[in-house]
């Protein structure tokens, strides 16, 4: 792993998720877990490789990524932090999308297409890469997780939070690797419980309005004779 800067900037951290496999880990939180650590991170690679648009990041505490003088000279309050969080996982998260490997390409393409007078059909400020991204992250020390969505939304609040109550039982005994592999799993099946939604509405929005009005007519029918 690359020294990381003492205070971490939200580009800083975006280059490393993407160098890393979508894991930034600088404490080891992760693989210090004695618990179940091997089945756990297995776990989470699988996730993860299934769903490469999640990202995980673990900090030892908010002062990895705002100077420990701020935070004492503002007496930061727990609603203080968990808003300093949350802009700077959304600022994460647009830095990955910026700095994502096919979306840099696509645009470097339509620049210099551009530059030589031939439309691509791409913008070169628009992108081709992931639509949407979710970044799970943890404070250990100040006690605070969030999960932050970015883009088309793959889950909902309520869903996210589903995900953080799913960690904390693990997070309070310091299995965090364990703690993690349970987030992730409730993002995956919402994720896939969203989906399937959208392809049930999907399929209803194809149905012919006119066979929607011969059905209605029919069950109607039925249950008047």
């Amino acid at each position: 792993m690359e020294p990381l800067p003492t205070v971490l900037t939200p580009i800083a951290v975006a280059i490393s998720l993407l160098r890393q496999g979508g894991i930034l880990d600088p404490y080891n939180y992760l693989t210090n877990d004695t618990t179940n650590t091997s089945k756990a991170m297995l776990r989470i690679q699988e996730v993860l490789s299934k769903h490469p648009t999640i990202n995980i990041m673990l900090l030892n505490s908010l002062s990895d990524i705002i100077p420990a003088s701020n935070l004492k000279s503002r007496r930061v309050n727990t609603n203080q932090r968990a808003s300093l969080l949350r802009t700077f996982c959304d600022k994460v998260l647009l830095a990955w999308y910026a700095r994502h490997p096919t979306n840099t390409q696509a645009i470097q393409e339509a620049t210099v297409a551009a530059a030589a007078g031939i439309s691509t059909g791409v913008s070169t400020v628009s992108t081709k890469g992931p639509t949407s991204a979710i970044l799970l992250a943890l404070s250990v020390r100040d006690r605070l997780a969030r999960v932050q969505t970015r883009g088309k939304k793959m889950i909902s609040d309520a869903q996210a939070s589903q995900a953080i109550n799913a960690m904390g039982k693990y997070f309070q005994q310091e299995r965090y690797a364990s703690g993690v592999a349970a987030g992730l799993e409730s993002i995956e099946r919402s994720i896939a419980s969203n989906a399937a939604w959208i392809r049930l509405l999907q399929r209803l929005i194809d149905w012919d309005v006119k066979g929607w009005l011969c059905t209605i007519v029919v069950g109607y029918c039925s249950t008047c004779f």
